[in-house]
């Protein structure tokens, strides 16, 4: 069925921050510069009617009280819903960006939505979104390497020294005029229409991958690769 809203197609995005463990540290820094910088973006296309950002309630509260004095046009709403709800608004919207999760992944594969990957806010997230790009067929995602003067953390790199890292550029990026010009590009380009599609196995995913996340494995394990 097609949703309107004030006579218009409704072209719903969900922004979901999973995995919100820390209200004081990078991954606050990076909620807040992304939010605002899609925000931007959603602002100044047309076709966008309503953002619905979901996540932990404390955390998008004090995002929202942050950039709640900026004017949007388009219906934006923030907060936490019952799962079955959330469920219901993933099977109505058009597209899903979110940041490297578990549940996530499992419902807009069932419900085959378009999903685009942003930048992990955690080093659980980093080792998922690491994983996550060899099962799946060139997902759609940010990547720090995408930035000028950023770079992706490798796969072997020490827990302590990668959520050091994770921090130093969260925090940069959060200053960085220019950094954030060109992520905002980067959201304008995907969020055209089309530019985001649903998640593809990847047949040739090499198997013998292994993690020492459980979640990351019982996703593996859940995949009749």
């Amino acid at each position: 069925m097609v949703r309107f809203i004030n006579g218009v197609i409704n072209y719903t995005v969900i922004l979901h921050y999973g995995g919100i463990s820390n209200l004081f540290g990078s991954n606050l820094y990076l909620v807040s510069t992304m939010t605002q910088e899609i925000l931007s973006v959603v602002e100044n296309l047309g076709h966008i009617t309503k953002i619905i950002i979901r996540g932990e309630k404390m955390a998008l509260n004090k995002i929202y009280n942050e950039l709640k004095p900026i004017n949007h046009s388009k219906l934006i709403e923030y907060g936490t819903k019952e799962q079955s709800v959330f469920f219901d608004e993933l099977g109505s919207c058009k597209i899903v960006l979110s940041v490297p999760g578990m549940s996530i992944v499992y419902e807009t594969l069932m419900l085959k939505k378009p999903l685009l990957f942003l930048l992990p806010l955690n080093y659980s997230q980093m080792r998922q979104m690491q994983l996550y790009n060899k099962i799946f067929l060139k997902p759609s995602a940010v990547h720090w390497d995408d930035l000028n003067n950023y770079s992706s953390i490798k796969e072997k790199t020490q827990e302590e020294k990668a959520i050091s890292k994770i921090t130093l550029m969260s925090e940069r990026f959060s200053r960085d005029i220019q950094a954030r010009k060109e992520f905002n590009e980067i959201m304008r380009l995907y969020l055209q229409k089309d530019k985001v599609k649903p998640l593809s196995i990847n047949k040739s995913h090499d198997r013998s991958y292994t993690t020492d996340l459980n979640g990351a494995e019982q996703i593996v394990n859940s995949f009749s690769l």
